[in-house]
């Protein structure tokens, strides 16, 4: 049993999954949290409060997102500030695709679908959003260049073969101490 379940913990697409849940779970009491406590603190109307509550909850669940993502899934080390912020580029793809393509899935659904319409084209976008997030992720976030190929030489030896041995005597090193003549 948990021989099994260290192999799924291996495929970095089950922590993937596993991570979104996590960040899911988390994202929404955060963000009613944020929403109660600014509601009680400010006194503005609730749309507004909503709004601010949103752009708070938006930084921080993503924040919480991308350190899950970085040591938990992808493994990557350094970087920090250039992989948060390409965090949020790979995170506006799928974001602005729901915003254009949510409105014509639900006309394009309305008829066959009806009242749960909007749930099915959601239910859609959601399994695309886990996709494209994750290879956006996997190629641009966390891409590392300098991962050395398993099937390649060992990290730190060179990639070009060297050059056969010559049959010759090989040169003898300089000797730190100097020899008398």
């Amino acid at each position: 049993m948990i021989g099994s379940i260290t192999r799924l913990w291996r495929d970095q697409r089950v922590r993937f999954l596993v991570v979104g849940a996590f960040n899911t779970a988390i994202s929404i009491p955060v963000s009613w949290s944020i929403f109660f406590f600014l509601a009680k603190l400010l006194h503005l109307d609730q749309r507004l409060i909503a709004e601010i509550t949103t752009v708070i909850a938006t930084i921080l669940n993503i924040t919480i997102a991308f350190v899950g993502y970085k040591f938990v899934v992808f493994r990557t080390r350094g970087n920090y500030l250039p992989e948060y912020l390409r965090f949020y580029i790979v995170y506006a793809i799928p974001t602005i695709c729901g915003l254009v393509l949510l409105p014509v899935l639900m006309t394009v659904l309305q008829h066959r679908f009806g009242n749960y319409t909007f749930y099915i084209a959601q239910g859609f976008l959601t399994a695309v959003t886990i996709i494209i997030s994750y290879v956006g992720h996997k190629r641009i976030t966390f891409r590392q260049t300098n991962v050395p190929d398993p099937t390649g030489p060992p990290h730190g030896f060179p990639i070009e073969p060297l050059p056969p041995e010559s049959t010759s005597t090989p040169a003898k090193a300089p000797s730190r101490y100097p020899t008398s003549r």
